[in-house]
């Protein structure tokens, strides 16, 4: 669950500087959630605690 978490927090980290720094506004819906939801599992997965920063 914390991978999952951390890995839309980064998405829309992205996101949020390029609006910042480029005045871009458009939010795009992200092209395919599920494999990013599996991504991020598999990613969880394989870490260690003290990767969860």
């Amino acid at each position: 669950m914390v991978s999952h978490i951390m890995g839309w927090d980064k998405s829309f980290t992205k996101t949020l500087i390029q609006i910042i720094d480029k005045g871009q506004v458009t939010l795009k819906e992200h092209p395919d959630v599920q494999a990013f939801n599996d991504s991020s599992v598999a990613f969880g997965r394989n870490m260690k605690p003290h990767d969860a920063k």
